[in-house]
């Protein structure tokens, strides 16, 4: 679990603070799930099974780059044997 609190991109760095935590973390800066965890409350309460923000579509798409990003530099999960 990781939630990133800068990019750079050609040089120029963003930062996103992420909030402080109340109470000591298992993970470094994992306050910022707390963002995905409101969504899905939002999406719960509201009877939906999507979210207008993040789609079915835009999930699987993202994991598909991810994979392909661990695959170029070779990175292995004992699990990706499955």
């Amino acid at each position: 679990m990781w939630c990133p609190t800068s990019l750079m991109v050609n040089g120029v760095e963003t930062q996103y603070p992420v909030p402080e935590p109340a109470l000591p973390l298992n993970f470094i800066n994992s306050t910022g799930m707390c963002y995905e965890a409101e969504e899905v409350r939002r999406c719960l309460l509201a009877g939906l099974k999507e979210s207008s923000r993040m789609s079915h579509a835009d999930s699987a798409l993202l994991a598909e780059i991810m994979d392909e990003a661990r695959r170029q530099v070779g990175v292995v999960y004992s699990q990706d044997s499955q």
